[in-house]
């Protein structure tokens, strides 16, 4: 497998041969002619943390300095086993850091191929991961390329959820709320992984093992007071698939350090501590306080309103646009909660559109429907009074929660 970039690579590892014989030295102690792609990784956590805090300085010497001493050191281990996937994944990270992810995604899909000839399920498990971040890095759908007075063709749609959003979302072990970002505090519940076992369940909790109705179903179980292991068959067997490097406990917990904003502080009147669940609403109904909530943060309520209504009240649907319109949901609610930024054009088109394709929702106990009419008009229907005896109420929240929602992403709504 060794192509032109690869080539290219090696002529630069050549180039850094110095810094490559003396770390080389450091490890002369070991039996093996060249670093172990174990030490590699180790190696990397390390120097991509260098160049992560560098990439505002990209072209600062030490930064491309420390990228060459590595791809150097990830070739060495290379040569030494072409046959090992470590070593090929190692390749990979260095290439998604220095952004070539065609060349990334080739070394990717090789170390994929080495681990499943020989059986390696936990490499499989690591190769995966890769894939998810490569995905992540990779640059963002131009939003230009969007006729945004229409609604968007299925390319398009399927251009701008593999570009511009990611899709690896997990729920909750703890509260079964759906997050985006695996290592950050939940942003109901607070809760991050603490241990190998915690991390493996989250991964086993997220898109890369689970379709999307699967996931919401889960949350469902999950808020009911319920753990994972109650619930779902072979649980132990299924994490045992997924990574078990201790790295990676560490860099979740160094993720979970950093502090973001606390969501459920403003989920409450500020004044009786009681929740409002109407995202629209400037005054509290239990004190009759008035609320301070700015655009933003009342897009993030009702966004969060939403999921919880598609997790508990509606029924879940294998079409793609409802997986869609979940994961998007997510994003934006990591979007306005972690990061305090609006939607794009397109994402406030894509919420619009995507809306539109799963209306009619219907009640999960068949008692009520919620019909999306157009941007401007929802309505709602009760089917069957008898089900329950606040359907009524509950099909009038869904409805006020959704055009709540599709005012607040109208281009006639300013955020700000």
């Amino acid at each position: 497998m060794t192509t032109n970039w690869l080539k290219k690579l090696l002529g630069q590892a050549k180039a850094q041969r110095p810094e490559v014989a003396r770390l080389e030295a450091n490890a002369s102690e070991s039996p093996h002619p060249a670093t172990p792609p174990s030490l590699v990784a180790c190696m990397l956590d390390v120097r991509l943390e260098q160049v992560s805090s560098l990439k505002q300085l990209r072209m600062h010497a030490q930064a491309y300095r420390v990228m060459n001493m590595m791809r150097g050191i990830t070739l060495e281990s290379m040569q030494a086993d072409p046959e090992d996937p470590m070593a090929w994944v190692n390749i990979g990270r260095v290439q998604i850091e220095d952004e070539k992810f065609d060349s990334a995604k080739e070394a990717i899909a090789h170390a994929r191929s080495l681990a499943k000839r020989s059986g390696n399920a936990q490499m499989e498990g690591i190769t995966d991961v890769l894939r998810f971040q490569l995905l992540r890095r990779q640059p963002k759908a131009r939003q230009e390329s969007f006729d945004l007075s229409r609604p968007l063709t299925e390319d398009q749609y399927q251009e701008y959820m593999s570009t511009t959003l990611g899709e690896m979302f997990y729920v909750c072990q703890s509260c079964g709320h759906l997050n985006l970002m695996l290592g950050e505090h939940c942003s109901n519940c607070r809760f991050a992984p603490q241990s190998l076992n915690e991390c493996q369940v989250s991964l086993a909790l997220s898109a890369m093992h689970c379709k999307t109705t699967t996931l919401v179903e889960i949350a469902q179980q999950i808020q009911r007071g319920r753990k994972p292991h109650e619930f779902i068959d072979n649980l132990d067997a299924i994490i045992k698939r997924f990574p078990t490097d201790q790295g990676i406990l560490e860099k979740i917990k160094k993720n979970a350090e950093d502090d973001y904003l606390n969501f459920m502080a403003y989920d409450r009147c500020p004044a009786c501590s009681k929740r409002v669940w109407p995202s629209s609403v400037d005054v509290c109904p239990h004190c009759h306080t008035k609320l301070d909530r700015p655009m933003l943060l009342k897009l993030a309520l009702c966004v969060d309103r939403i999921l919880q209504q598609l997790i508990w009240n509606l029924r879940r649907s294998d079409i793609a646009a409802y997986a869609q319109f979940v994961i998007l949901l997510v994003n934006l609610k990591y979007l306005l909660v972690r990061k305090q930024q609006a939607p794009s054009d397109a994402q406030r088109q894509a919420a619009v559109d995507l809306l539109l394709k799963i209306s009619p929702l219907y009640a999960q106990n068949g008692g009520g429907v919620v019909w999306v009419k157009s941007p401007t008009k929802v309505v709602s229907e009760v089917l069957d009074s008898a089900v329950h005896k606040d359907i009524g109420p509950t099909m009038d929240f869904i409805r006020d929660e959704l055009l709540h929602f599709l005012r607040l992403v109208s281009d006639a709504v300013s955020l700000f």
